[in-house]
Formats: structure tokens, C-alpha cells, sequence
């Protein structure tokens, strides 16, 4: 347990790891923790991020942010929380993005 809430957990394709969004000091952020216990580590640190889901190979993780303002927008980073890129701003109606398998 990390945080006042946790919301959306997500194992890893290889069960190895779970993300999650745990709101602390009034915001979520995204943190990933072994299923065996221990603690947990805080992959993200500005605006709300939420929604986190692991790509098919469980090398990167997809997630939703506000970090570049009101305006949600989507973001991937790899599993260890480096590379955080912005692939997308959507509107605050939008759904929330999931990986899906691979396919031609």
C-alpha cells in the first residue's frame, strides 16, 4: 500500500510486476511493486497519472497524464519509468487507452 488510494492495477504479461495509480500528496502517480511484496517504486512524478497498462511484451508501460496542463494526454514509458514520452492530448470525455495484442 503506497498513498491515500490505489486505483487500476495491472499485472505484467510475465506476472514478474504490477502497476498501479496511488494518489499521494493529492495527486496519482504511476508505481509498479512486486507481487511478492516489498516496496513500492514511484515510476512517475508531475501532474496526475493514471491508467497505467503494460504493453503485450511488458517492456513499456501506457499510461494517462495531465502533467502538460488541464488537457489529459497519453503517455509511454519503458517499464522502469525512463523515456516518459507524450504520444497524444485528448479531451477529458475520452476513454481510457489500453495496449492491445499484436496483429497484422
Amino acid at each position: 500500500y503506497n498513498g491515500t488510494y490505489n486505483t487500476d492495477p495491472q499485472w505484467s504479461p510475465c506476472g514478474d510486476r504490477i502497476v498501479y495509480a496511488g494518489r499521494t500528496d493529492g495527486q496519482f502517480q504511476v508505481f509498479s511493486i512486486s507481487p511478492e511484496g516489498g516496496d513500492p517504486i514511484q515510476l512517475t512524478c508531475s501532474g496526475n497519472n493514471e491508467n497505467p497498462s503494460w504493453s503485450p511484451d511488458g517492456r513499456q508501460i501506457l499510461f494517462s497524464s495531465t502533467r502538460t496542463g488541464h488537457e489529459k494526454a497519453l503517455f509511454v514509458m519503458y517499464a522502469d519509468g525512463r523515456g516518459q514520452r507524450m504520444l497524444l492530448r485528448y479531451s477529458n470525455g475520452a476513454g481510457i487507452a489500453n495496449w492491445g495484442p499484436n496483429r497484422f
